[in-house]
């Protein structure tokens, strides 16, 4: 009996060391599975750290890009603007409206334009420069009075419309002499650009818009 007792004895101890390894070695792996995820996690948020830091790190960089992008064509065309100087406009055959009066005067708007560039640039004075704008004025309406007489007498069905275009110019002649009488400095290049660009323009796309029309009216009273 005593021998039977003792054996159930070492069973049971048997038992619980058992019991005691198994949970040391559930607690084992355990502890290494957290051991596990808290490293994983760990990368996982140092991946991220050094992906937000990357992604900083372009956008300073695409940032630093653009602006020295910016800079340097800023300066580019700084250098553009100190070296481009407005250009004298000359007249020839691809400015003919096919009517020799129009065309005479076209010349002689042109040769107006290039005499106030010449004051421009021989720094004349105001007075100088305020009566070639006056004279461009004037002479605008002389010039264009006449073009629009040609069209009148011809029935050209886009009489209004141009003679808009005609009284936006003698406007913005009005007003520049206006802005260089109160400051000699306005009278820039930009300033006799916009009148040289505007007459160029109007003349290739809207005076060259009638040729066709007025042209084909001279030949029905010529011929019809």
């Amino acid at each position: 009996m005593e021998e039977k007792k003792k054996n159930e004895e070492a069973e049971i101890e048997e038992s619980e060391n058992k019991e005691s390894e198994n949970k040391e070695s559930e607690n084992k792996e355990s502890e290494n599975k957290e051991a596990e995820e808290a490293e994983e996690i760990e990368e996982a948020e140092e991946t991220e750290k050094n992906d937000e830091i990357d992604k900083i790190d372009k956008s300073e960089k695409t940032e630093k890009t653009e602006k020295t992008e910016k800079i340097d064509k800023s300066h580019t065309m700084g250098k553009i603007n100190e070296i481009e100087k407005i250009q004298k406009i000359e007249w020839d055959s691809g400015f003919s409206v096919d009517i020799k009066e129009l065309d005479d005067l076209q010349q002689k708007m042109f040769a107006l334009l290039n005499a106030l560039i010449d004051l421009k640039d021989n720094n004349a004075e105001t007075k100088n420069c305020t009566n070639m704008i006056a004279e461009i004025h004037d002479y605008s309406k002389y010039f264009f009075s006449r073009e629009e007489d040609y069209m009148k007498k011809n029935g050209y069905p886009e009489l209004n419309t141009h003679a808009r275009e005609h009284r936006q110019f003698i406007k913005m002649t009005i007003n520049f002499r206006r802005q260089v009488a109160d400051d000699r400095d306005n009278l820039t290049d930009a300033l006799i650009k916009t009148m040289r660009d505007w007459l160029v323009d109007h003349i290739l796309t809207c005076d060259l818009l009638y040729v066709p029309f007025l042209r084909t009216n001279r030949f029905i009273k010529e011929y019809g």
